[in-house]
């Protein structure tokens, strides 16, 4: 006699019901406490910036860094894959505020490489762009990725990113 396979389906339900997944407790903490531990600070910064010429754009940074904000890009470092275009750059910002103290009044500068999405189910002026930044000057370490919009429907054009990770003094 032949079975479905999903016949016996009540009958393993029913035998696993007292038996609930654990996860050993191994004594770490989370990920995310480890910013706190070290020194360093866990981070999520909006980006607003307005594009001033074909390879830079000015703003202001607010969240747990607030700034006013350059950006530079390489123009050498320049890639084109279809709708994926990548660069890399220089992020500027001029600390006026926020969860570090040992920042504010100060300059950092953060490099960064980041890739602008034109998919074609997207608004056709609105990019998605996103990157990885790293320490360049003015802080020990940095590690974040950032995630937003380039939007051309407007000029200058727009750029809107929110940006989160670990940085260090």
């Amino acid at each position: 006699m032949r079975y479905s396979p999903f016949a016996l389906l009540p009958l393993l339900l029913v035998a696993c019901t007292d038996q609930q997944p654990t996860a050993p407790d191994i004594g770490v903490a989370p990920a995310f406490a480890v910013a706190g531990n070290s020194g360093c600070y866990t981070v999520t910064i909006n980006q607003q910036q307005s594009v001033t010429s074909p390879s830079s754009s000015v703003g202001f940074a607010t969240g747990d860094v607030e700034a006013t904000t350059s950006t530079v890009l390489d123009e050498g470092t320049f890639t084109a894959h279809g709708v994926a275009y990548g660069q890399e750059g220089l992020d500027t910002w001029n600390v006026t505020g926020g969860i570090i103290e040992e920042f504010i009044g100060e300059e950092i500068t953060i490099s960064h490489r980041s890739l602008l999405l034109w998919p074609p189910d997207n608004e056709p002026f609105v990019a998605r762009l996103n990157g990885t930044a790293r320490a360049a000057d003015g802080l020990s370490k940095a590690n974040a990725t950032f995630h937003g919009t380039f939007d051309a429907r407007v000029w200058p054009f727009q750029i809107h990113t929110v940006w989160n990770g670990v940085i260090c003094p």
